[in-house]
């Protein structure tokens, strides 16, 4: 979010450099094409297998939008509306991602630090 708020205050800085607005709209476009990575797209593929609320995607998409992949879609399925697909996504040993789903749930204030258990392509 601040890297976010960062970019929106420079874009609209009128002493900012061309140069700053440019990379700030940058920054800004990446975070919008966010929810057309290809891994977004993968990640929410699996945690839809698990059969998320509304309110759970919801809450992945936002932060996404916000924050961008994956840092935004991880601090989305910390979310409590996300717990019981989270805990499912943990339970189901099977998947390739699980490492990932019990690293969320046992860190739900430090999503960052579950980016290392994102499956290789």
């Amino acid at each position: 979010m601040e890297k976010t708020t960062k970019a929106l205050v420079t874009v609209q800085d009128s002493n900012a450099s061309s140069n700053e607005r440019n990379e700030a709209t940058r920054t800004l476009d990446q975070l919008n094409d966010s929810l057309n990575n290809s891994r977004y797209l993968e990640f929410i593929r699996e945690v839809k297998r698990y059969y998320p609320s509304a309110d759970c995607i919801e809450k992945i998409e936002g932060g996404t939008r916000v924050a961008g992949w994956p840092e935004g879609s991880l601090s989305g399925l910390a979310d409590p509306s996300c717990n019981t697909a989270l805990a499912e996504g943990a339970r189901d040993s099977s998947s390739r991602w699980n490492a990932l789903f019990v690293c969320v749930q046992r860190n739900p204030l430090s999503t960052s630090t579950c980016v290392v258990y994102i499956p290789e392509e």
